[in-house]
C-alpha cells in the first residue's frame, strides 16, 4: 500500500487488571537448552541437544536421564501415564521411563526432523514432522497406525482436542481439525503465516501461534479466529494458559509477554526476561511457571 493515505487509528494498549507474575529464579545452563518439560517430581526435564538431564529447581544440580537419540531434540511430553516422548532432528520417537532412563520403545516412521507431539484423547501418540506429514503412533504396540495427514510444506504444531480431535498447522499457513476415530479431516481455517505453536484453552477454544508473532484465538467449532494478538515480532514458538483468563507466550524476539483473554488489546511484556529466544514455557504448579531461552537459562516465575 502507498503513503500518504487515510489515517490509521490509534491502538491504545491496556495492561492486564492482575497481578504480574515476577521472576523468582534464572538459573544459568551450560548449553543452550532446546526444550523442557516436567519431571514426576516436580523438577524439570531440560533437553540439551540429544541429551535430556533433569535440573533440581531448589539446588540447581543436572544429572543425566536420557542420551538414546542421535541428533538434537525439539520436542518432548509427559503422558498420562507418567512416561516421557521425546523427539528431534534424528527422525525418531524415543519413548522412556524417567525414573530409570530405560527406553520403552522407539518408533520410527518419518523422514525428516520431527517438530511436534501431542497425547491424543485415546492414547495414542500423533507427531507432526518436516517431512510434511503427520503421524498416528499406537503406544501399546509401539507402532504406526496411519499417517494421518499429508501437505506440500512441513507440518511444524499440533495439540490434541476434546472429543477425540487433534490439530495441526504448518508451513502451509492452515489450521487443520482431525477426528481422530474416522480418521478423517473435519475442519481447516487459512491463516496469514505460519503455524509454530497451538494450544486448547480451558474453554475449548484454540490459541494459535504464528511465524509473524501474532496469536489468533480460533473457535474450533465454527473454524473462524474470534480474537487477535499483536505483540511479538518474531514465530510465536510456546504458549500456556494460566488461572484467571490469562495466556502466557513466548517468542523468537526473545519476549515473553502475558495477555488477558478478555481484553484483546492488553497486554503485559515480562522485563525480567531472557535475552534471546524462548523455546519453551511449562506450568509447573498453580501459581509458577518455567521458560528457557536460547540464552542458556531457564527462569522460573511466580
Amino acid at each position: 500500500m502507498g503513503c500518504g493515505g487515510s489515517k490509521t487509528k490509534e491502538v491504545v494498549v491496556k495492561a492486564p487488571k492482575f497481578a504480574f507474575p515476577k521472576c523468582i529464579d534464572t538459573i544459568q545452563t551450560q548449553k543452550e537448552p532446546s526444550f523442557i518439560t516436567t519431571s514426576e517430581d516436580k523438577n524439570i526435564l531440560v533437553a540439551f541437544g540429544n541429551e535430556v538431564q533433569k535440573m533440581d529447581v531448589i539446588k540447581h544440580t543436572f544429572s543425566s536421564k536420557f542420551s538414546e537419540h542421535t541428533g538434537s531434540i525439539n520436542c518432548m511430553i509427559r503422558l498420562s501415564s507418567g512416561l516421557i516422548v521425546s523427539a528431534g532432528e534424528d527422525k525418531i520417537i524415543k519413548v522412556w521411563n524417567e525414573s530409570n532412563g530405560e527406553c520403552k520403545g522407539t518408533l520410527s516412521g518419518h523422514k525428516s526432523m520431527i517438530w511436534g507431539l501431542t497425547e491424543t484423547s485415546n492414547g495414542n501418540l500423533l507427531s507432526v514432522s518436516d517431512d510434511k506429514s503427520a503421524i498416528l503412533w499406537d503406544l501399546n504396540k509401539y507402532e504406526k497406525i496411519t499417517t494421518l495427514q499429508e501437505e506440500k510444506k512441513l507440518i511444524s504444531a499440533c495439540c490434541s482436542l476434546k472429543e477425540g480431535k487433534v490439530a495441526t498447522g504448518g508451513g502451509n499457513k492452515m489450521l487443520k481439525i482431525f477426528d481422530i476415530s474416522a480418521q478423517k479431516q473435519e475442519g481447516e481455517l487459512l491463516l496469514l503465516n505460519v503455524v509454530w505453536s497451538l494450544l486448547q484453552l480451558k474453554d475449548g477454544r484454540l490459541a494459535v501461534g504464528l511465524g509473524n508473532g501474532d496469536i489468533y484465538i480460533v473457535d474450533p467449532k465454527t473454524m473462524k479466529k474470534v480474537l487477535e494478538f499483536k505483540g511479538h515480532s518474531k514465530s510465536v514458538n510456546t504458549m500456556i494458559e494460566i488461572d484467571g483468563g490469562r495466556l502466557i507466550s513466548g517468542s523468537d524476539d526473545g519476549k515473553i509477554i502475558l495477555w488477558d483473554l478478555n481484553e484483546p488489546e492488553s497486554k503485559f511484556v515480562f522485563q525480567e526476561g531472557h535475552t534471546a529466544s524462548i523455546c519453551t514455557l511449562i506450568k509447573l504448579d498453580d501459581t509458577k511457571f518455567a521458560s528457557a531461552s536460547s540464552d542458556s537459562s531457564i527462569k522460573i516465575w511466580e
